[in-house]
């Protein structure tokens, strides 16, 4: 039996090697990474699967090769670096869910973001 805190431990985890990696510098998007909980958008997933730093194949057609994945948390949180963004900004994502980015990103933009099983959410 894992403990309540089992995500939470995995999730601190995770972010730690982030960070020790160079992957994420600013405050905002360490605080988002620590917040989003990843594993509730990978239902089915495994808690040390979800915060592993590696891609999640969600979807395999009938030979089992992957068709569709979440991203690996260190290219998210790169990806998010890079974006920089800041409270107030609105921008356009276009991606498949289920996608951790938008809830990390709407964390400090001051918008409330979610993933919608559509292609693309305005944030």
């Amino acid at each position: 039996m894992t403990s309540p805190d089992w995500p939470q431990t995995a999730r601190a985890k995770l972010v730690a090697e982030l960070r020790d990696a160079g992957d994420l510098i600013s405050a905002a998007v360490r605080t988002a990474m620590e917040a989003v909980p990843r594993h509730k958008f990978l239902p089915g997933v495994a808690i040390a699967e979800a915060y592993a730093n590696q891609p999640v194949i969600i979807k395999r057609d009938a030979e089992g090769n992957g068709l569709s994945s979440a991203s690996q948390p260190s290219i998210v949180a790169i990806m998010l670096e890079q974006l920089d963004i800041q409270p107030g900004h609105r921008y356009w994502r276009l991606a498949q869910a289920p996608a951790t980015t938008p809830p990390c990103s709407g964390r400090w933009s001051g918008h409330t973001a979610r993933s919608p099983p559509s292609k693309s959410t305005l944030i």
